[in-house]
This record gives C-alpha cells, sequence and structure tokens, in this order.
C-alpha cells in the first residue's frame, strides 16, 4: 500500500475537478434557490455557497475514495476531466431556466468520472500483478458511489435524530443522485466496469442502490430492505439470465 498522506493528496487535475464540478452542481442545485416572488441576493448567494459546499464535500469523498481503494492494490489512480461536461451543464441551467436542473448532473457526471489505473512498481511485485485487472477497475470504481452512498445515508440518519440541520436534505438527495447515476452500466461511469467485472455483483450493487433510492422516495430509510431488494434483484437475474448461460452439464463431460 502507498502511503497514507500520498494516497489522499489531490493533485492538480483532481482540484481541477473538484472546483469545476463543484461550481457546475451548485449553480445547478441552487438555481430556484434565488428567493421566491421577488429575487433575494443574499439568499441566493448562501443557497449557491451551500450547494457548491455541499458538492464539493461529495466529490472529495467520490474521488479520495478511489484513491484509497487504489493505493490497498499498489496502484495509483489518475482523474481525467472533460471539460464540455460542466459547460453543457451550466449552459443548458442558462437556457431553460433550470428547469431540468437535476437532471443534467448525468451529463457533469459523465465529464468527471474517467480514471486510468497505473501499477506502482515498488509496491507490486510479479508477473500476475504488472497490469491492473478488471476486478481490480471494478472494486476501484464502486468505491466511489459506495462512499457517497453510506455518508449521504449516515448524513440523513443524523437529520432524522435532530443531530443535523436542514442542510442535510440536500447533502443527502445530491449523494443518492451522484450514487444512483454513476452505477449506471454506461461507459465510462463506473457502473459500467463493475457490470463488466461481474454481471451478478452488479445486479446487486445496482439492485442496492436503486432500492434504497425507490425507498427514499417514500420516505423510508433502510439498508436492511435495500439490501433485501439487491438480493431480490441478484436472485431474479440469476434465475431468468445468467444460470441460462451456464452449458448444460452433459455438455461440460
Amino acid at each position: 500500500m502507498l502511503p497514507l498522506k500520498k494516497t489522499l493528496t489531490f493533485g492538480k487535475e483532481d482540484v481541477k475537478i473538484l472546483a469545476i464540478g463543484s461550481v457546475a452542481f451548485g449553480i445547478a442545485l441552487s438555481w430556484h434557490g434565488w428567493g421566491g416572488v421577488s429575487f433575494e441576493l443574499v439568499t441566493g448567494l448562501l443557497n449557491l455557497l451551500l450547494a457548491i459546499v455541499v458538492s464539493g464535500l461529495l466529490l472529495a469523498v467520490y474521488l479520495g475514495s478511489q484513491r484509497l481503494c487504489a493505493a490497498v492494490k499498489g496502484l495509483a489512480i489518475e482523474h481525467r476531466l472533460w471539460w464540455y461536461g460542466p459547460i453543457l451543464c451550466v449552459l443548458f441551467v442558462l437556457i431553460t431556466n433550470g428547469r431540468f436542473a437535476l437532471s443534467l448532473i448525468p451529463i457533469t457526471l459523465y465529464a468527471l468520472t474517467k480514471f486510468e489505473l497505473k501499477i506502482v512498481k515498488h509496491v507490486r511485485w510479479g508477473r500476475r500483478y504488472a497490469h491492473a485487472s478488471l476486478s481490480e477497475h471494478a472494486q476501484v470504481a464502486l468505491a466511489g458511489p459506495l462512499s457517497v452512498f453510506v455518508v449521504g445515508g449516515f448524513i440523513k440518519t443524523l437529520e432524522l435524530l435532530g443531530i443535523v440541520g436542514n442542510w442535510a436534505d440536500s447533502f443527502f438527495v445530491f449523494a443518492l443522485l451522484i450514487a444512483a447515476t454513476n452505477i449506471l452500466p454506461i461507459p465510462p461511469l463506473d457502473g459500467a466496469k463493475v457490470f463488466y467485472s461481474t454481471r451478478l455483483g452488479y445486479a446487486f450493487i445496482s439492485g442496492t442502490f436503486l432500492g434504497y433510492l425507490f425507498l427514499a422516495s417514500l420516505r423510508i430509510y433502510s439498508y436492511i430492505l435495500a439490501l433485501l431488494i439487491g438480493l431480490s434483484a441478484w436472485l431474479g437475474y440469476y434465475a431468468f439470465f445468467e444460470r441460462k448461460l451456464e452449458p448444460p452439464a452433459d455438455e461440460e463431460e
């Protein structure tokens, strides 16, 4: 494993992703927070600042968890930013007056989730570790959505207990959107890397994420029920799809 300090130190590209992504998300999330009937500058600026901070914290958790997971496996991760994503997000919010602000999050996430894994030679030895495996790509990719999924749920629990204020709701909603969007099996989103590595595992993980999202829409916040939904998705996928792909026993012989 790489030294912890070096692992969690963000490079220039990571800082760029955090800054640009936070501002783009902040504008989209706070577009309708500039007052009710009349325009209120102070209220709008405070909502914008809160949205940027919330976005920045979640993106930092996202990128940091992937860096940590990669370091544990003796890998160095390099995130890449596709500039057009955040720019299109902000422009579309301006053109549509924020009508589809939340739906633009996938566009921006598409621009922020590309990464490459590189071998750290003094940590990984032997021919079998000469390249990052498909499974390692999947595990590093999953660390991002999983971390914000767990953190978002934890913050929501604190809000329900009255420990934190109403800002936690924005944090929770944005965390779920990031996790649910990134788990989609569309390259280069992280869900695609998980799907290519293990279809059954992907059925369980995506079922759990989307199950929790569905439960949250009903104001039911339960990881246990979400895991049961994920298990049901796993069983359903195995019974109706994966099992049919297995060769018959007589053919194996």
